[in-house]
């Protein structure tokens, strides 16, 4: 885990600083690579439905069936997220004090993502998606049932990063499964500083209430908020 959220790390201050059209151009790279690589992907996913049976309702083994049509949609919904406008560099407030100092309030990446979420593969690829998006970093732990599949999926991401020319560890994914690992998962900020994580739990699922830990464990901004990273301040004179 250590490992895997230090590369995280390591690829924020790249991914951050990347623009509005090479963030478009790394989602449509991820969306025609999720299309390629859609057989090793069924294969997976076929693994994940043969091991799940017998273990999991009907309802969840349908959300963890992948179909050739399903990966197309995954990746259509990849290419609406590149669509959208860019969230990043937004003024959200603004105001000037009477000294002239003019103050506005910025949208910024918060920097690396935890996402924690059940076994439904096409989360994987719209959480990767939404976070590129938004100029962060992801770690992605899914549910076991679906492991070989999600790793399938972010192999696949991560090989269109490459070729996109941005670090494909802005997609990274937790390979334990087990809820030690999501606890290690929610915790490591306390170890991790100048780090931010945002953890998400599908909705409907009480999986990990037992797990749940004080929120000034789960958010760490980024250093107290400067110029550069939330705030920006310019000085209006009268002629």
């Amino acid at each position: 885990m250590k490992e895997l959220l230090e590369q995280a790390k390591a690829a924020r201050p790249r991914v951050a600083a990347l623009g509005t059209e090479e963030k478009n151009r790394g989602l449509l790279a991820m969306a025609d690579s999720l299309e390629a690589h859609a057989g090793e992907i069924l294969k997976a996913n076929a693994e994940d439905l043969t091991e799940a049976q017998g273990k999991i309702s009907d309802v969840m083994l349908d959300r963890l069936r992948l179909t050739e049509d399903r990966i197309r949609a995954m990746a259509q919904g990849i290419r609406q997220v590149a669509a959208l406008p860019d969230p990043v560099g937004l003024i959200l407030d603004s105001h000037t004090r009477p000294d002239g100092l003019k103050i506005d309030k910025v949208s910024v990446p918060m920097g690396v993502i935890a996402i924690i979420y059940e076994s439904r593969p096409n989360v994987t690829s719209d959480a990767a998606a939404l976070t590129l998006k938004s100029g962060n970093v992801c770690v992605l732990r899914g549910g076991k049932e679906a492991i070989r599949s999600a790793t399938a999926i972010v192999d696949a991401l991560r090989a269109g990063l490459r070729q996109a020319d941005i670090p494909e560890n802005a997609v990274n994914l937790v390979q334990d499964t087990s809820r030690d690992s999501a606890t290690a998962l929610m915790t490591a900020v306390r170890n991790s500083r100048n780090c931010a994580f945002s953890i998400g739990v599908e909705p409907g699922s009480s999986r990990f209430s037992p797990l749940s830990v004080e929120i000034d464990q789960l958010l760490c901004l980024p250093e107290p908020f400067t110029p550069s990273n939330g705030f920006s301040c310019s000085r209006q004179t009268s002629p």
